[in-house]
């Protein structure tokens, strides 16, 4: 499976059921340093300091990192005044036009 192929199966389980994937997305587990120090799965620190992983961080752990060491699959998604998702448009491949990721040349 590639990054395109489980883009593709993302799009597909959200247009079939669109109250699914973003529960999915919001829910985070507390992990340990270990899970965080992996090299491709994508781990965030909470409000409380303490690590948390969820459903697109180990998706993305399936597939090699970006250059700058985000992973390969973004989502598209509205969200309420908590940040929590509440409709998703799109799951697609990361850019470098994203949110939060700097280019060399930035």
């Amino acid at each position: 499976m590639t990054p395109d192929d489980a883009i593709e199966l993302l799009n597909d389980i959200n247009k079939r059921d669109p109250s699914v994937l973003p529960a999915l997305v919001n829910y985070r587990v507390a992990c340990n340093e270990r899970l965080a120090l992996h090299p491709t799965v994508q781990v965030g620190k909470a409000g409380d300091g303490k690590m948390e992983v969820g459903l697109l961080g180990i998706i993305n752990g399936l597939f090699d990192v970006r250059w700058n060491g985000w992973g390969q699959i973004a989502v598209e998604a509205t969200t309420d005044a908590d940040g929590e998702v509440t409709r998703i448009s799109k799951f697609r491949r990361t850019t470098d036009k994203d949110a939060g990721l700097r280019t060399e040349a930035s």
